[in-house]
């Protein structure tokens, strides 16, 4: 509770001239509210870091925002209006080309359809993302490849 509010106060003190600076800020509180377990805080910050960023161009910001903004959701019960954010976020993360962003949305993807019963469109995006993680030689590669082995054991059953 101390961090949480030793970050308004901080977004408090920082100047308005400086909307990126600002975009961090509402986007670490966000990150916090939504590990105490407050969802609809989290989801309110991120928006107003997601508009933020927005208006400065802040692509790598925006993408990272709506990753984090999609599990706030999902943990809401708001399962496709995360799978919304993801796609714009992969979207994003592939007009700028950053491949490790665009890996990440890819799991996350996989991970929403996944709880939500739809194996085959979880399997296409954890497919992607080990592709992505593998190229960067990023260590996650090992994780999707046995969430993929896992899923299918699960179907051969």
């Amino acid at each position: 509770m101390r961090y949480n509010a030793l970050l308004v106060r901080s977004v408090r003190w920082t100047r308005i001239d400086l909307p990126a600076g600002v975009a961090d800020q509402l986007l670490n509180l966000g990150r916090v509210s939504l590990r105490q377990g407050k969802q609809q805080q989290a989801i309110s910050y991120l928006r107003q870091a997601l508009g933020l960023f927005r208006h400065t161009g802040h692509k790598y910001g925006e993408t990272e925002t709506l990753q984090i903004l999609a599990e706030a959701l999902n943990g809401d019960g708001q399962p496709g209006a995360a799978r919304r954010e993801l796609e714009i976020a992969l979207g994003l993360a592939a007009e700028t080309g950053n491949t490790y962003q665009q890996a990440s949305a890819h799991r996350d993807l996989a991970e929403s359809y996944h709880l939500a019963g739809e194996d085959g469109q979880a399997r296409h995006h954890w497919q992607q993302a080990l592709t992505l993680y593998t190229q960067l030689g990023a260590s996650e590669a090992d994780q999707i490849q046995a969430r993929l082995s896992a899923q299918q054991e699960t179907a051969q059953q």
